[in-house]
Order: C-alpha cells, then sequence, then structure tokens
C-alpha cells in the first residue's frame, strides 16, 4: 500500500501523427503518446518502447516525463492501448497534474491469507478487484491489501471496512461488498425417469394378452 518513487521517462515531440505515422514510430522502438489536462492543447509525444516497458511493469500509476528542453510534467497513466496479437504497446493517454492536486485514480485490491470458512467448504467470492479512490499523487497507493484470513462462512468485507492511507478516500459507495465467503453451492440430485410404472404396466400388458391367446386357443381346441 506504499507509494513507488515516481519513475522519470524521456520523451520527445511527436511532428507527425495519423497511422502511418504511428506504425513507422512504431518499428524504429517508439511508442505514441498523448497528454492532456489543465486546459492546454493535448501534446504529442514519443516514448521509447523499452524504457516504457520497464516502466509499465512496475504497476505504478504516476510518471514523470522528462522532454528535450523545459520543466518536466508529472502524469496519470490514464490508458494504454495494446496490440490485440502481440501484446506490445500501441499507444499511451497521460493526464498531467499537479503533486498538490486531488485527482481520482484506479487501483487493484490485493487479498491476502486463506479464509477460515474457505477451509470449512465455502466459497470466497471477491467482487471488486479494482477500487476508485481520491486524494493526491504525492498520497496514491500502488494497491489496497485485505487480509480475508479471520472470514468465516457468511461473512464479507465492504468498503466501508477498508483501510485507506491517510488523505485517501474510495469515491464508491461504502456499503459494496468488497469480498464475501459464500455457502457452497448444493449439487443437484440428478432425476431419475419415472419409468418403472409404466414399465410395469407394459409388463402387465403383455401378460394379459398372454392369457388371453391361452384362452382362446382353449377355446378353439
Amino acid at each position: 500500500m506504499t507509494n513507488k518513487k515516481t519513475p522519470v521517462l524521456e520523451m520527445e515531440a511527436r511532428t507527425k501523427c495519423g497511422s502511418a505515422a504511428s506504425r513507422r514510430d512504431r518499428k524504429t522502438g517508439k511508442v505514441p503518446a498523448i497528454i492532456y489536462g489543465h486546459g492546454a492543447d493535448p501534446k504529442h509525444i514519443l516514448l521509447d518502447k523499452k524504457a516504457w516497458t520497464l516502466v509499465s511493469r512496475q504497476d505504478v500509476q504516476i510518471v514523470e516525463l522528462k522532454p528535450n528542453s523545459g520543466k518536466n510534467l508529472n502524469v496519470l497513466i490514464k490508458s494504454v492501448q495494446l496490440d490485440f496479437l502481440t501484446g506490445a504497446p500501441k499507444h499511451v493517454d497521460f493526464l498531467e497534474v499537479k503533486m498538490d492536486e486531488i485527482i481520482t485514480a484506479s487501483i487493484p485490491i490485493h487479498v491476502s491469507g486463506t479464509p477460515i470458512g474457505v477451509t470449512q467448504g465455502g466459497v470466497l467470492e471477491q467482487q471488486i478487484h479494482e477500487i476508485e479512490i481520491s486524494c493526491t499523487p504525492l498520497t496514491l497507493p500502488e494497491f489496497i491489501d485485505v487480509d480475508i484470513s479471520e472470514l468465516e462462512i457468511g461473512d464479507s468485507i465492504h468498503v466501508t471496512d477498508l483501510t485507506f492511507p491517510e488523505g485517501v478516500t474510495s469515491v464508491l459507495e461504502t456499503d459494496q461488498t468488497v469480498v464475501q465467503v459464500a455457502m457452497p453451492k448444493a449439487e443437484e440430485e440428478p432425476e431419475v425417469a419415472e419409468e418403472e410404472g409404466v414399465e410395469g404396466e407394459g409388463d402387465k400388458a403383455d401378460g394379459d394378452s398372454e392369457e388371453t391367446e391361452e384362452e382362446n386357443k382353449e377355446d378353439s381346441e
């Protein structure tokens, strides 16, 4: 739940935009990106693909972008577009932020421990995997950790039960369920076709038919 040191990425201005230009940039090991925020015109930039890949693996939200000239920019990673087949980064959207302003961001919820209820046959159900929070970039945590080891069957943890760092609040309703241990679903018994009576009636009918044939045979004799 602690904050990581903000990674720094070098950026360069992007002079040509469009699909064709983007393909050429990617072939040279660059990742097209754009910066929004603070009422300014969007800034089209390029990132080094290898450097971006290393940063993206750190599970960070805030990045410091270093231009060729001028001041560094603190940005929030808003979205990352990946190649459908290869998983390679195709485009990144950033939101410029000030480190003392309040922002909203989604961070993962990590559960730890094995619930008592699961050892008793219960089923663990995590209904919220990411939670939207409000805080400054300086207090933005990597994730929220939830200890679920004491949960018994029928127990649950709600948003109001989570522990947030100082200065961090949840945007979600406090009564929303994050994780719970539910009763195991009863196994459905296989349906048995009611054919015994039918078979019995069939046997009886066959017997009656045989008896009738015997009687007719005796009468003819």
